[in-house]
This record gives structure tokens, sequence and C-alpha cells, in this order.
């Protein structure tokens, strides 16, 4: 089961062609696209993807069968609507910093 699973998330690639729940991904890749260095641009995905993997490698580890696998499963969809506003707070935050950035370097 951890393999397939494994597998099939490396057949997702880099995830432009699967849901993604939260815009910090499209902040991330087009970062990477813009700063111009390739090497720069993987090590910020590798990071990201990383960042996103590792709480799941974590819990599959620890987690020891299907029916605590599903009772996990409710408890992080609890938290969804907090991690959403985490999101947008982080990627408000971001957002400011650019445009104040920007203001700062062409006014």
């Amino acid at each position: 089961m951890r393999i397939t699973s494994l597998l099939y998330g490396l057949g997702l690639g880099f995830g432009l062609a699967t849901r993604i729940p939260v815009g910090t991904f499209y902040v991330a890749a087009t970062w990477a696209v813009l700063v111009g260095n390739p090497l720069l641009g993987a090590l910020c995905l590798g990071v990201f993807g990383l960042g996103r993997a590792l709480p799941l490698l974590v819990m599959s580890w620890a987690l020891r069968g299907d029916q605590e696998s599903f009772q996990t499963n409710q408890i992080i969809r609890n938290w969804e609507p907090a991690m959403h506003l985490i999101n947008g707070l982080a990627l408000g935050s971001v957002g400011s910093c650019l445009i104040v950035a920007g203001m700062v370097r062409y006014m």
C-alpha cells in the first residue's frame, strides 16, 4: 500500500495537472520561473515539495492501519479551514512585502 501511494505521488509530477487546494504552489512555481536560474528554481520547488511531503511521510510511517489512517484523515479535515486561513495570511503577507519592495525600488 505504501509503495503504491509513493508511486502515485511520484506520478503526479509537478502538480500542474492535479487539484491544488491552496495558491501557495502557484506562487512558488511562478517565483521559480521568474528567478531565471534553473538551479535556484529547482531548489525552491524541491524545498516546497519536501515541506508538503515530509508530514505525509511521517504520518504514513506512524499510522498502524487503515482505521487509524481514516481517523487521522478526519482530524486533518477538521483543520482544513484553519490551514486555508493561515495560507491566505501568508500569501497576503508576501504580497504586501512585494508591493512595498516594488514601491521602494521604483519611487
